[in-house]
């Protein structure tokens, strides 16, 4: 999957505080605001968007995935590795959380870390995975803004991962820059 972005709006935010929703017509008039800047700039109407979320209400926590290879060539199947991450987002939440990402932190093989999984051979897999956690009030409460205002969600992301992943390049992520948002 790819994302094309194709315009930007910038408007005033209200109808938050600390991000938390206080006022959900207050919020939708200004993402309508912000969303018609960016489509008059493109020329084209939005019809979905993916929509950040703000630390609010958000959990983090680290969990390990554990998958027993049933490969005979010893080599762990591509089956296997999406099933170890998923088991390493399947953790005890209060009942009001989803799980919004589960990102890999490390990889190991038979008790030996790895740095990456391809071509990994061995009988057992763990990826250990830092796993983010949102209220559902808070993605139900977004999600009624954007319908409001006749978009559909094609998905969440957290706010500080998005903001990563846009001002630092691979090389950076891979390299371990930190990036401090004040």
């Amino acid at each position: 999957n790819t994302l094309n972005l194709r315009g930007v709006g910038t408007g005033i935010s209200a109808g938050l505080s600390r991000g938390v929703i206080e006022d959900a017509d207050e919020l939708q008039r200004s993402i309508e605001r912000a969303i018609h800047r960016a489509e008059r700039a493109v020329g084209v109407r939005a019809s979905c968007v993916m929509t950040t979320v703000p630390l609010a209400g958000m959990q983090f926590v680290h969990h390990t995935g554990f998958v027993l290879s049933k490969s005979d060539s010893g080599k762990i199947s591509q089956a296997e590795k999406e099933e170890c991450l998923l088991r390493s987002r399947a953790i005890h939440k209060a009942q009001d959380q989803t799980v919004m990402h589960a990102i890999p932190l490390s990889y190991k093989v038979d008790g030996a870390p790895v740095p990456n999984l391809s071509n990994a051979i061995g009988s057992n897999l763990e990826i250990g995975s830092h796993v983010i956690l949102c209220k559902e009030t808070h993605l139900s409460s977004l999600t009624q803004v954007f319908r409001g205002l006749g978009l559909g969600i094609n998905g969440f992301v957290y706010d500080a991962l998005a903001t990563a992943q846009v001002l630092l390049t691979f090389k950076e992520r891979q390299e371990g820059v930190v990036l401090i948002d004040i």
